[in-house]
C-alpha cells in the first residue's frame, strides 16, 4: 500500500518543480531555455497559496526586488549570451531562485507549517504549467523520495552546465559542440605532459639509486599558520537632529555610541563633533566622552539655546544640531 503523502511533502514537491523551472531543467534532466516569466508566475502563485497572508508580503517583495535589473546588467547579459551561448542563469533568475530556496527551507524545517486545506487549494493553480503525466508522477512519489530529490536540485558549475547543454543540443549547435571538444582537448595537453614528465623523473631517480640503499627519513615540513594582515576600517555614525534648550537654557544630555562589530575588532581611534547650529568648541555646547574601551565608545552632548531670539514674540530660541561620531577599527 503506497505511503500517504503529507501536506509538507506536497508543498515541497511544488517548490521542487518550481526550482527546476528556475534552473531550466526539464523532466528528463536535460537543460532547456529558461522561461523566467512562467517560473516567476508559478512561484508567486505558490507563495499566495501556501504562505499565510501575514507573511506573504516579505516573499512577494523579495521576488519583485530580485527581478529589478539595471541597464548595465541587461547589456552584460546580452554580450555574454553572444560570446558564450548556453543555459546559464541570469542574475535575476538566481535572485528569484534564492527566494524559492528560502521558502523551501522554511517549509522543510517547519518554520512555515502547511495546512491540509492550503495544499488542496494548490492542486489547481499549477495545472496550466504542469501536464497530467508530470502531475501524476509528482503525487505518487513518497515523502522521503521527494525530500531527497528536492535537495539534489541545484545549479551545477557553469562549465559543466555549458558542456551538458552543448551535448544535448548538438543538432542545433554542432559548431559549438566541436569547439567544446577542442577546448577540452587543448586544456588536457598540459596536464598530460606534466604527468609524463613526473613519470620520467621517478623512473630516472629509481635507476640511479641502488636496490639495497637504506631509506632516508627526511624531516616533515610543518605547515606554518598563515597570519592575515591587519586592516583598519573607519565607521561613521550620526544622530538625528537634536533640539537645544529654550532661550539661554541647555537641553538634556544626548548620547551617541558606536555599533558592535565582529569578534576580534579593536578600536584604535575615535572622534566626535557637532554639525548644524552648535559645535563643541564655541562654548554654547558641551561634549564629553563617557565610554572609551577597545570595543565600545560613547559620547554625550547637550546644546544651549539662543537667548537673543527669545526677545521676539513667539520665538523659543531652540535650534537643532547633529552629533557625528567617527570610529576607526583594526582587524584581520
Amino acid at each position: 500500500m503506497p505511503k500517504a503523502t503529507s501536506p509538507t511533502d506536497k508543498a515541497l514537491n511544488l517548490l521542487s518543480q518550481c526550482l527546476r523551472d528556475l534552473y531550466g531543467i526539464d523532466d528528463g534532466g536535460a537543460y532547456e531555455e529558461l522561461d523566467l516569466t512562467r517560473a516567476v508566475t508559478r512561484l508567486r502563485k505558490i507563495v499566495e497559496t501556501l504562505v499565510p497572508p501575514a507573511r506573504q508580503n516579505s516573499y512577494l517583495n523579495a521576488i519583485d526586488a530580485g527581478l529589478v535589473i539595471t541597464a548595465d546588467e541587461r547589456q552584460s547579459e546580452v554580450v555574454f549570451a553572444r560570446i558564450l551561448p548556453g543555459p546559464f542563469l541570469s542574475n535575476r533568475a538566481k535572485r528569484v531562485a534564492h527566494v524559492a530556496e528560502e521558502l523551501r527551507d522554511d517549509v522543510n524545517l517547519g518554520r512555515l507549517p502547511i495546512a491540509v486545506e492550503t495544499v488542496r487549494r494548490s492542486d489547481s493553480i499549477l495545472e496550466p504549467a504542469v501536464d497530467s503525466s508530470m502531475r501524476a508522477s509528482a503525487q505518487s512519489a513518497a515523502g522521503d523520495a521527494q525530500r531527497s530529490q528536492l535537495e539534489s536540485v541545484g545549479e551545477p558549475p557553469p562549465p559543466v552546465k555549458w558542456l551538458i547543454w552543448i551535448w544535448t543540443n548538438t543538432r542545433k549547435h554542432p559548431l559549438w559542440a566541436l569547439l567544446a571538444v577542442a577546448v577540452i582537448g587543448v586544456a588536457a595537453i598540459p596536464v598530460a605532459m606534466d604527468w609524463v614528465r613526473a613519470l620520467n623523473s621517478r623512473a630516472k631517480t629509481a635507476a640511479l639509486l641502488p636496490n639495497d640503499s637504506p631509506e632516508v627519513n627526511l624531516p616533515k615540513a610543518t605547515a606554518q599558520p598563515t597570519q592575515l594582515p591587519l586592516m583598519t576600517t573607519t565607521v561613521p555614525k550620526s544622530s538625528h537632529e537634536m533640539p537645544s534648550g529654550a532661550c539661554d537654557g541647555y537641553s538634556g544630555w544626548y548620547e551617541l555610541c558606536s555599533d558592535g562589530q565582529p569578534p576580534g575588532w579593536q578600536i584604535v581611534a575615535d572622534s566626535f563633533q557637532l554639525s548644524g547650529n552648535r559645535s563643541c568648541t564655541t562654548g554654547f555646547a558641551e561634549c564629553k566622552r563617557t565610554i572609551g574601551s577597545s570595543t565600545r565608545v560613547c559620547y554625550e552632548f547637550r546644546l544651549q539655546g539662543h537667548k537673543e531670539e527669545c526677545n521676539h514674540p513667539g520665538n523659543t530660541g531652540i535650534q537643532n544640531s547633529i552629533g557625528n561620531l567617527t570610529v576607526t577599527w583594526q582587524h584581520h
